[in-house]
């Protein structure tokens, strides 16, 4: 509806799509601070399942003197639930009870079936991000301006960028990156799926100066009036004096 309203107001009003102004904002989420999942985490504890699985194979040929060091852990648990079914061994728990080396084995087992699940939900929502929360799992860990605590935690937010022509918004995009720099292709190439024009000027602060971002622009014949990302440095005696 917007992208019709504003393709209606280009008929009638300044919209002639000479220029776009971009910028953006990190938007709180709603969701628990402290319900985070780290990519490096998950990587960290799924790199250790396959030697879980090896201790796991090796206890079971001995109890079983069967060769399983080919088999998955849902193939394990077929051959275990076989086994406790022909031996009759009833499972036992609580305090006080002695568990059959076979339901040990059986738990132990299924654990790992449902840690492995578990990590490769948790990847699946993290796509190519870094973190998500719990509670938001579209929500990813930013550094917010908005620092009370002063300690630079990080919170669960989203990356909103605008795009305005002649005091209208053009369009909105949400992203789960954290800087800008990595927003700006995607959000162009959103702006191109809206309308049916090509906008001519590309008008960004230097949170958006990348030879990536620049290359791509030139590439689809857009001018640009990027702030360079060094150039309040450049303006520096220091920096002038550097001969590097």
């Amino acid at each position: 509806m917007l992208s019709q309203f504003i393709q209606a107001l280009s008929e009638f009003d300044s919209l002639d799509f000479s220029e776009v102004f971009i910028d953006g904002t990190k938007w709180e989420a709603y969701a628990n601070k402290y319900t985070f999942v780290w990519k490096k985490a998950i990587l960290k504890h799924y790199a250790k399942l396959p030697d879980k699985l090896l201790v796991l194979q090796y206890e079971i040929q001995n109890l079983l003197d069967i060769d399983v060091s080919d088999m998955t852990e849902d193939e394990l648990l077929v051959l275990l639930e076989q086994s406790i079914r022909e031996k009759q061994i009833e499972f036992v728990h609580g305090t006080g009870k002695r568990k059959h080396p076979l339901q040990r084995a059986f738990e132990s087992c299924l654990a790992l079936r449902d840690k492995r699940n578990e990590y490769d939900e948790k990847l699946a929502i993290l796509g190519s991000r870094n973190s998500y929360s719990k509670t938001d799992h579209d929500a990813t860990f930013m550094r917010l301006k908005e620092d009370h605590m002063l300690n630079g935690q990080l919170k669960p937010a989203y990356n909103v960028q605008l795009a305005v022509h002649s005091e209208y918004i053009m369009g909105v995009g949400v992203f789960p990156n954290p800087t800008d720099t990595n927003t700006l292709i995607p959000f162009m190439q959103q702006l191109e799926g809206q309308y049916k024009q090509h906008f001519q000027y590309v008008v960004a602060d230097a949170g958006y100066d990348s030879n990536e971002n620049l290359a791509w622009l030139w590439a689809h014949d857009y001018k640009t009036c990027i702030k360079p990302s060094t150039y309040e440095l450049s303006k520096t005696k220091k920096y002038k004096k550097d001969i590097g």
